[in-house]
């Protein structure tokens, strides 16, 4: 009822995070005190259906064109996202971590969609836009670290890196660009302190060749180093900064693996 009022009433909008603080709130504590496992599916359900609420209000508010307080509305519906995720995740993985992943990508997929729905028909919308691309984003790189792990991790992570990165390149999206380096970012600390990348303990049992750390090493050079050819792209061709720091990172890369 109160967000039907906030859809007809956009000066209202005070009632739209104060909607879905409560509404999160209350079902926190019904989770704390009254949640078992009979009650999963059930459960699933009224997250969804939360969701679903305030994602809809969101998408009435862009495409009406809705013009009052339109950063508030940006921070409730990442809100939403947030805690409808952090949820559902406290639901799901203890029993069925194997699916987290998929589902962490499956939603991402969702919010990717959305975007481009966005791009398609509200073409002016750039904050909205922008907005669920990232979220789509930052479920691709989350749903990969839940569904892998050591170096398989920093593996899909540098490959997804250069997809972002061309990606943001080719079709001029700065903020999707600047995004796939912070996932090289990620992955390469990620690599630094992942057991076995620098030092292994006992040195017997070490295999030297053919392990997903070899793997993980060449994967991140050669991604790192391609980059190199996706910003080439980037003003004029002349070398760039961010050019400069791919080169040392992929040439200290290979040189820390063949050393």
């Amino acid at each position: 009822g109160l967000l039907g009022v906030v859809v007809w009433k956009g000066s209202w909008v005070i009632l739209e995070p104060l909607t879905a603080a409560a509404t999160y709130m209350i079902y926190s504590l019904w989770h704390q005190q009254y949640y078992s496992p009979d009650a999963f599916v059930v459960t699933l359900l009224f997250l969804l259906l939360f969701a679903v609420l305030f994602y809809s209000l969101h998408m009435a508010h862009i495409f009406r064109r809705t013009k009052p307080y339109p950063e508030l509305r940006v921070v409730v519906a990442g809100f939403n996202t947030f805690l409808y995720f952090i949820e559902m995740y406290v639901i799901i993985n203890p029993p069925y971590h194997n699916w987290m992943g998929i589902v962490t990508l499956i939603l991402g997929s969702v919010y990717f969609l959305t975007s481009r729905v966005i791009n398609h028909r509200r073409p002016d919308a750039l904050q909205a836009s922008t907005q669920y691309t990232l979220t789509a984003i930052i479920f691709l790189v989350v749903a990969t670290a839940i569904q892998f792990s050591g170096f398989t991790t920093v593996t899909v992570w540098a490959i997804e890196a250069l997809f972002l990165a061309w990606c943001g390149v080719r079709w001029k999206l700065r903020h999707v660009w600047i995004t796939g380096l912070g996932v090289f970012a990620i992955a390469g600390f990620k690599f630094l302190f992942t057991y076995g990348a620098l030092s292994f303990s006992p040195i017997q049992s070490f295999t030297l060749f053919m392990n997903g750390r070899d793997l993980a090493f060449l994967v991140f050079a050669a991604t790192t180093g391609v980059a190199t050819m996706v910003f080439k792209h980037t003003e004029g061709g002349r070398p760039t900064g961010i050019r400069t720091a791919l080169h040392y990172t992929w040439c200290t890369t290979l040189f820390i693996f063949l050393t």
